[in-house]
């Protein structure tokens, strides 16, 4: 399996935030200004993952659902098709998933970074 790739400044070579201030779980920053990861990790084994966005539980289901099944001829079609969803959807799906995220990460926090589950 391919490793994924790496946010930009997580590669140890690019500059990282200022300082030698602990990072939230107390471990000091290496060179690239990030702190080490979950077991030690070093900032080059450590990838964004996509997994983690709790947007993606909110959000993108309903929208894999509503878009299930069509077809689109040209990428302008499925442009207009996501406006015209995205249009429509009431105000409480947004407030809704807005006021999950607080709880969504701290999940995060409290697992080390590890898959969260709707």
């Amino acid at each position: 399996m391919p490793v994924p790739e790496m946010a930009p400044g997580l590669s140890g070579d690019a500059p990282g935030p200022s300082g030698d201030a602990p990072g939230p779980s107390g471990d000091t920053p290496g060179p690239s200004g990030v702190a080490p990861g979950p077991a030690g990790a070093s900032p080059s084994t450590i990838v964004v993952s996509p997994d983690l966005a709790p947007s993606d539980f909110h959000l993108f289901g309903p929208l894999k659902r509503h878009l299930g099944g069509m077809a689109f001829e040209t990428e302008d079609d499925l442009i207009s098709e996501l406006r015209n969803w995205f249009d429509n959807i009431d105000v409480d799906f947004f407030r809704v998933g807005i006021n999950s995220l607080l709880s969504r990460c701290q999940k995060c926090i409290d697992l080390h970074g590890d898959y969260v589950e709707k």
